[in-house]
């Protein structure tokens, strides 16, 4: 008979997953803002080649006017990091998690395969409807 692997491994695996399914859900919530600023900085890289090729003459007021939409570019890349750091670092921090259940598994299982691991887990989230994305 095969070994099975016991309840708090597998509802910790659980819990792992439902925490994914929530930070995929917090990047989709971001996409709006996320494509928002994208389209900012594609207009501001259109506006700016736009500008360069109706004017021969680089001076003064051209360079101020290219480093305003250089800044603005950035700030846009900068609000677009803000809004996806801190899901960032929840799914690091679940792969983490996820690194030292499997780790705590195979030290308690040791002859276990990882197939087996791999299928007990997959067969308790269907079990739970937390399997899909």
């Amino acid at each position: 008979m095969k070994t099975k692997i016991h309840q708090r491994f597998l509802d910790n695996a659980l819990n792992i997953r439902k925490s994914y399914k929530k930070s995929l859900t917090k990047i989709k919530e971001k996409e709006k803002i996320i494509s928002y600023h994208k389209n900012e900085i594609i207009k501001i890289t259109l506006e700016t080649t736009d500008f360069v090729k109706k004017n021969d003459i680089i001076d003064d007021e051209y360079k101020k006017i290219f480093n305003d939409k250089l800044m603005d570019i950035e700030n846009n890349i900068v609000k677009i990091q803000n809004e996806l750091k801190p899901i960032s670092d929840d799914i690091e921090n679940i792969e983490n998690k996820s690194k030292s259940l499997y780790n705590n598994i195979k030290d308690y299982y040791p002859d276990l395969e990882e197939i087996d691991i791999q299928n007990q887990i997959i067969d308790y989230l269907k079990i739970n409807n937390i399997l899909d994305l």
